[in-house]
């Protein structure tokens, strides 16, 4: 039998996730059609809370799960041009989601920033100045948040998930993608890192909800203190 992820496919679980439309909080609601919101933090009650991905990121979760469940399912067979159809789909599975951590990177920094009330033109410019993963993660993480990437991950606190531990399987599955898309190298392609990535999808999920309820949840809810007073 199909697990609920299986059987639904994880783009339509990630809808689950919602974000307050009031202050900003994100909290996974118990069923995938469930819409009705009642904000643990600020206790607002909301029938249409916006869901916390957007429509790329959906797809792009749907599209790693479908790799994944086509290439268990091939035989191992010999390889054209070098690579097997089970290493290709493999490979897939893992560029996905490195994509999808650099795509959840990118949106946690850009709605963080407009946090700041700053111009447009020089959000632009920020955007454009930080326009590799590494530089965002590396430079333009910590000079928004004050502390290193590292140092913040250490501090988060989970009951499911080693933050730490996940960060270090992103750098690996990080080197597994440059490796082979830098150096045509997919022989660490195996299903062991593959099965990993999707064990993993939802804890670099919630790493992304925890951070916005560390950083623009807290922001917001700021924000609405300071209007009340």
């Amino acid at each position: 039998m199909e697990t609920v992820e299986e059987e639904h496919g994880f783009a339509r679980l990630a809808w689950s996730y919602k974000k307050c439309r009031k202050c900003s909080f994100v909290l996974k609601l118990p069923t995938i059609n469930e819409n009705n919101l009642k904000c643990p933090a600020c206790e607002f009650e909301d029938s249409t809370p916006s869901p916390f991905f957007d429509l790329s990121l959906c797809m792009m979760i749907d599209l790693m799960h479908e790799s994944y469940r086509t290439g268990i399912k091939l035989p191992e067979t010999s390889p054209v041009f070098g690579v097997t159809p089970k290493q290709a789909q493999n490979a897939s599975v893992v560029i996905f989601f490195c994509t999808i951590r650099e795509l959840l990177l990118e949106r946690f920094l850009s709605s963080f920033i407009r946090w700041f009330a700053l111009p447009v033109s020089l959000i632009k410019r920020v955007e454009s100045d930080y326009d590799t993963h590494e530089r965002r993660l590396n430079k333009l993480f910590p000079a928004l948040t004050g502390q290193k990437w590292i140092e913040v991950i250490s501090s988060l606190k989970s009951k499911e998930t080693d933050f730490v531990a996940l960060d270090l399987f992103l750098k690996r599955a990080a080197t597994e993608r440059n490796n082979l898309l830098h150096e045509g190298d997919h022989f660490g392609m195996d299903d062991t890192i593959t099965k990993e990535c999707i064990v993993n999808l939802f804890s670099l999920v919630d790493l992304f909800v925890a951070l916005n309820n560390l950083y623009i949840h807290q922001m917001r809810n700021r924000l609405i203190q300071k209007i009340k007073i």
